[in-house]
């Protein structure tokens, strides 16, 4: 069989050129395709499986990152479920836009609370 991989999962994440910080994955860019990150994370990863899910948990294969996926790696001794943080995307499309600004000035004035 195959070996194992030990690789902790924080360093297959910041490895791979990611901010890893308890439950949460950022430092992905706006635009990032989801293929890329696995791509990514999977080339350190050695035998650890990457999946990577939307925020009601449907598994996703293709299309842009967006804030609130959910990305899985198991490096086959634990599994870490992290959530994603797209710097800017508050609103959890993949874009920053107008809604994500709105977002932002109601954050501030205390009407809306942006979970970071």
């Amino acid at each position: 069989g195959s070996k194992p991989s030990t690789i902790p999962i924080s360093t297959i994440v910041t490895s791979s050129g990611f901010r890893y910080t308890s439950k949460y994955i950022s430092n992905i860019a706006v635009g990032t395709d989801v293929t890329q990150i696995k791509g990514a994370l999977e080339s350190v990863a050695g035998n650890a499986t990457v999946n990577i899910s939307d925020k009601d948990g449907n598994n996703v294969t293709n299309g842009i990152m967006k804030t609130g996926y959910k990305v899985s790696i198991n490096n086959q001794i634990s599994t870490e479920v992290l959530e994603v943080i797209i710097k800017g995307d508050t609103s959890g499309d993949g874009e920053i836009n107008a809604l994500d600004v709105l977002q932002i000035v109601k954050n501030i004035s205390g009407s809306y609370k942006i979970i970071q």
